[in-house]
């Protein structure tokens, strides 16, 4: 049966707003946004708004009776309620959930301020795995599909993440050798894939992680886009990973997190681990028809504030 009411938890957030526009370009789909009941977010037109306490179950599957697929793009404070979302999605008769999955999962965290996180991670996959056991039982077609896109290359650029600076800054601070391959995906290209698993792909996702990237890059490639489409020249800073962790840690002892936190992250983007350059990302790229984008296209359009 096709995956037609498909609702999103999130749709006003960095990843939620390109997966609403997508699915409505689609114009397959009955694109719902399931919002806090004080909340002022806006959307676009064609989508419904459904009110729910997100720590309430009963709200919350009061809000999913008629969905046929949650999508899952709270920030990471709020996707700590995920696991009722998920209990809530399965007693509402939902055929697929796709998890807060998006940036990668394969991270080595532990003994870092993201363990927490990622162990909740983990946490939402092992519940997810025991509903589809639990709707076999009861003859029922609930699945779960992951999305690992690695970095939102567009977001990372324009916000400074990646330690690199738009013009009229022309700086970057590079951590170690600046050569580190990561996975990088555009958000446009995150919502496209989200419509081919709800579509093409549907049965080839079902209870999967899929790796995606519309390219790998390193700071060094990054910077020489940049450079190059703008004929400019950036200044360069020399970081390393060991003075960037201790800055984290200096951080988390002065009780901010976030900084240590974000830190910790760009440690996790720049290590060239597993985990950070997506090494299934070809197989999920010809699955669901996305990637191959061009780094110099995608950087210029990003400087010129174009669509990207």
């Amino acid at each position: 049966m096709a995956l037609k009411n498909v609702i999103v938890a999130g749709a006003s957030g960095t990843i939620g707003t390109p997966i609403v526009a997508a699915l409505l370009a689609a114009g397959q789909f009955n694109v719902s946004a399931l919002s806090r009941p004080d909340s002022k977010s806006t959307f676009p037109e064609g989508v419904t708004v459904k009110r729910a306490d997100l720590s309430s179950r009963t709200s919350l599957t009061e809000a999913l009776h008629g969905q046929d697929v949650v999508i899952c793009t709270l920030n990471d404070e709020a996707a700590q309620l995920q696991g009722e979302l998920v209990e809530a999605a399965y007693e509402a008769g939902v055929e697929r959930y796709m998890p807060n999955e998006w940036a990668g999962h394969d991270m080595n965290v532990e003994g870092t301020p993201m363990e927490e996180v990622y162990e909740g991670k983990r946490a939402i996959l092992r519940l997810l795995d025991e509903k589809v056991r639990l709707a076999e039982k009861d003859g029922r077609g609930f699945a779960w599909t992951g999305l690992n896109t690695g970095v939102f290359f567009d977001w990372a650029l324009q916000t400074s993440f990646l330690d690199i600076s738009l013009p009229p800054a022309h700086s970057a601070k590079i951590w170690d050798s600046g050569t580190a391959q990561f996975s990088a995906t555009t958000l446009s290209t995150v919502g496209r894939a989200v419509v081919s698993i709800l579509t093409t792909a549907s049965g080839q996702t079902r209870n999967k992680l899929i790796e995606i990237e519309s390219f790998s890059v390193s700071q060094n490639e990054i910077v020489a886009a940049l450079e190059k489409v703008t004929g400019q020249k950036w200044k360069l800073e020399k970081t390393s990973m060991e003075e960037q962790l201790g800055t984290a840690g200096a951080n988390l002892e002065q009780g901010k997190f976030l900084e240590a936190f974000y830190v910790w992250v760009r440690a996790w983007v720049f290590s060239g681990n597993e985990g950070a350059k997506l090494m299934k990302a070809e197989e999920g790229n010809k699955l669901l028809g996305v990637g191959g984008e061009s780094i110099e296209e995608v950087v210029g359009r990003v400087v010129r504030g174009e669509k990207v």
